[in-house]
């Protein structure tokens, strides 16, 4: 570029003495011709601070985003979704940045960078979280330097994404078990310089019990589930945007509307949803019948049916992008995990 200025520099000085040799305006203005130099001189000066500040004027960061859900929620349709809007989720140019690995149940992907992963996996099994103990206390402490190397590997995922990331536009990870190893995803505001938004994808818990493994068909673990998601946000300062995953299938233009309208409130950039074209369940089991689930059989306990409908009726009424006071005042309602019983029945199973 510098040197494109300078030939372009050169150009117009030759073209002005040019004008200057053959008399006119620019004669009469500058009889002597060390004046016309020096005027030149003057105008480069001017031109050139004028480029560098044109140059330097910063394009505002964006605002990046977090897909989380409950297993089977529909993460993997939302995270896809805001992929074709515009925003980048992996990187052809940078190792590392590749979808999960393909399986026979769902040939087409989940949608997970892989390192996210692993990564996640990695720290719930450093510290007993798997299985039907997933929300029992941690059987293992994790040691220091495993910790460091985890949170560095976290940090470096994300650092090879922004560097990915054109300015003026915004990235996406699909962080499905960010509620649990949410201590190696920490700080991320901070080091990277940008803020984050959560998007929780929501689904019935009917469905998601429906079609979900045998240690997660209880219909507790999506209530914890939820409620784990909810508080590692609003404690973290994030922003919420929740996603109907059956508005999605059913009312498509709506949800996908609705969604990228929260998205530019706070500040992501570069989407754009009339680029969404394709939105359906693609992945294993991803069911879907046509019923009324807004409203949970009363044999339900009392506790998820009292989260059900108010996720319903925020994502009805309510405003779009969450607040962590938003989030922090349902949870204060709905919140009954500590009587519940579900913990200890874990923790009696171990």
């Amino acid at each position: 570029m510098e040197c494109e200025n300078k030939a372009r520099i050169r150009v117009w000085k030759e073209v002005k003495v040019r004008h200057w040799m053959m008399g006119g305006k620019l004669r009469q203005r500058f009889p002597l011709k060390k004046d016309l130099e020096r005027w030149m001189e003057l105008q480069t000066v001017k031109a050139l601070d004028k480029f560098k500040a044109k140059q330097s004027k910063e394009i505002p960061k964006s605002t990046n985003i977090f897909v989380l859900g409950v297993p089977r929620s529909g993460t993997s349709m939302v995270t896809h979704v805001i992929k074709q809007a515009g925003a980048i989720w992996k990187s052809k140019s940078l190792e590392g940045l590749r979808m999960e690995k393909k399986k026979h149940k769902n040939p087409k992907g989940f949608w997970e960078l892989d390192r996210v992963y692993r990564a996640n996996w990695r720290y719930l099994h450093l510290k007993g979280i798997y299985g039907k103990n997933y929300f029992a206390s941690p059987r293992f402490s994790i040691g220091v330097s495993e910790l460091k190397a985890l949170t560095k590997e976290t940090s470096d995922i994300l650092q090879t994404l922004q560097k990915s990331t054109p300015k003026g536009r915004c990235w996406v990870i699909k962080n499905l078990r960010m509620e649990m190893s949410s201590e190696i995803w920490r700080d991320i505001e901070t080091n990277l310089g940008c803020k984050m938004a959560l998007v929780v994808a929501i689904r019935s818990p009917v469905e998601v019990s429906d079609s979900t493994w045998d240690y997660w068909k209880s219909i507790l673990f999506w209530k914890h589930c939820m409620l784990k998601i909810l508080e590692v946000g609003s404690e973290n300062g994030y922003s919420i945007i929740l996603v109907s995953h059956r508005h999605l299938l059913t009312d498509t233009q709506a949800e996908v509307k609705r969604l990228f309208k929260g998205l530019k409130e706070l500040g992501a950039l570069g989407l754009d949803g009339s680029l969404v074209t394709c939105v359906h369940p693609t992945l294993w089991r991803c069911r879907f019948e046509s019923c009324n689930l807004e409203d949970l059989p009363n044999h339900f306990p009392h506790g998820v049916r009292s989260l059900w409908s108010g996720l319903v009726s925020l994502h009805r009424a309510g405003p779009i992008a969450l607040t962590p006071t938003n989030v922090k005042e349902f949870m204060g309602r709905v919140d009954d995990r500590h009587t519940d019983g579900y913990i200890e029945g874990t923790q009696t199973d171990l």
